[in-house]
């Protein structure tokens, strides 16, 4: 017969089992050039996202909306419920000078393990936005690996591998396919191939991505367009 406290040593495992840390996530799009995604925990009491930003000018400064929220695959949201590292608005962090950097958290209410999800900040300017922030693991790897290619000017593996990452993970992950689709665009163009450049861009255009329409625009700010 099980004793009370191993039933209770079992439901504790039960609880902290549900736990889920994921290490610096892939991005699809961000809305700050130093802003950094480092780690996301899914837990029983909360979905926690932690952050790093580096000030690029003198007497920047930051806070947070307490509107800014979580979006889910299927749509559907959870506002910010907690902050730690920098105040909420209208409060600010002052940064001591340019190239100062700070780390901070959102606390968000659980949404259970999410393979991909995104973070809007409901302002009025400068807000923060991350879309397409992935938590699959192999996925992760998968992208890891692939921009590795590109980073060492390996254009045509790179090309090959973020192909097959949208062959093999694009249908049951979609919240990855919009960066995949820009990422072989903007590497065909570095490869001055035109022809797959329109190719993929009108492949992105028929998507379904989620914020189909945000990358389009964010391909067309960098000169691509058809």
């Amino acid at each position: 017969m099980r004793t009370l406290a191993s039933l209770f040593l079992v439901f504790m495992f039960s609880l902290t089992s549900f736990s889920q840390t994921i290490e610096n996530p892939n991005v699809g799009l961000a809305s700050h050039n130093t802003a950094r995604i480092t780690k996301v925990v899914f837990s029983t009491a909360s979905t926690e996202v932690y952050l790093s930003i580096k000030n690029e000018v003198e007497g920047g400064w930051i806070c947070f909306d307490r509107k800014t929220r979580l979006i889910k695959p299927d749509g559907s949201s959870v506002k910010i419920k907690d902050l730690e590292g920098v105040p909420f608005c209208p409060e600010r962090y002052n940064f001591a000078g340019a190239e100062e950097s700070v780390s901070f958290k959102l606390v968000f209410p659980a949404t259970g393990n999410l393979p991909w999800f995104s973070i809007i900040e409901e302002c009025e300017n400068n807000c923060f936005r991350f879309y397409g922030i992935t938590t699959d693991q192999k996925i992760n790897q998968a992208l890891d690996d692939a921009f590795a290619e590109w980073y060492l000017g390996n254009n045509d593996e790179a090309c090959v591998k973020f192909e097959n990452i949208l062959e093999k993970y694009g249908k049951q992950n979609p919240g990855i396919s919009g960066s995949v689709y820009s990422c072989i665009i903007m590497l065909y163009k570095n490869l001055d191939m035109k022809d797959n450049v329109k190719l993929w861009y009108e492949a992105l255009v028929n998507s379904k991505s989620p914020n189909r329409d945000l990358y389009i625009e964010n391909l067309r700010s960098q000169g691509i367009s058809f």
